[in-house]
């Protein structure tokens, strides 16, 4: 017997979308039908996240003041698009307790879904999108939903944050909106959507571009591997 064919490891390539893409194409039952704005939390600063991992320090500015000025925007926002904002926390830091509302306090006057799948399950029916430099810019495209960038020029950003924004504002043809100091145009500006860039970042970030699975949860494809080998 030949060893070396013995120890031999076979290796299967395998097409795979991205979790976000996959979760998407779960069909959900309850849809709710009144149109509402969703705010992409990431956490920061009121939770410092990585940071020390990643030996950056903790926020050292006015967390208090910052959450007022981001409430503030979403009054704003809420006035003028006469519907609600709803703020979906990042998944390290959703509330497992029914009688927990949000664990960042500063959120606790506004609606917040701490479900599992809330992205997936609202974004279908969502208005537009609200986000700094979360990843989970994923679920507007993948629904053709609009979306804008925002920071606080009040705000010292680490350098990796700030330049993680420009480049999600960048790639979907936008330039981020200041929530201390913006035009009610530059609003409506940014709810264009750039179709060409939409489907650049899909085809390169969350599906295959020769479309093979462009309809396949990554379960359903597991499960085939599962029952050939």
């Amino acid at each position: 017997m030949d060893v070396n064919k013995k120890n031999e490891v076979k290796i299967i390539k395998e097409n795979f979308n991205t979790y976000d893409y996959s979760n998407a194409l779960r069909k959900n039952k309850k849809v709710n039908k009144k149109k509402y704005v969703i705010y992409i939390d990431n956490g920061a600063p009121y939770f410092s996240g990585d940071a020390g991992l990643k030996g950056e320090k903790s926020y050292e500015g006015d967390i208090k003041k910052h959450y007022s000025e981001l409430n503030n925007f979403f009054n704003k926002i809420e006035n003028i698009f006469k519907t609600k904002v709803i703020v979906i926390p990042h998944p390290k830091y959703k509330s497992h307790s029914p009688k927990i509302k949000s664990l960042n306090p500063y959120f606790n006057k506004r609606k917040v879904d701490n479900s599992y799948n809330a992205l997936a399950k609202l974004s279908p029916n969502c208005f537009f999108f609200i986000n700094k430099h979360s990843t989970a810019i994923s679920y507007p495209i993948i629904f053709n939903k609009p979306v804008i960038h925002i920071f606080s020029s009040n705000y010292n950003y680490q350098r990796e944050e700030w330049q993680s924004l420009l480049y999600l504002a960048k790639i979907i043809g936008q330039k981020p909106i200041d929530i201390v100091n913006f035009k009610n145009n530059e609003i409506f500006k940014n709810l264009k959507i750039d179709k060409k860039k939409y489907e650049w970042f899909k085809y390169n970030f969350l599906t295959p571009k020769d479309k093979s699975i462009l309809k396949t949860s990554n379960y359903e494809i597991l499960n085939k591997l599962t029952n050939i080998y």
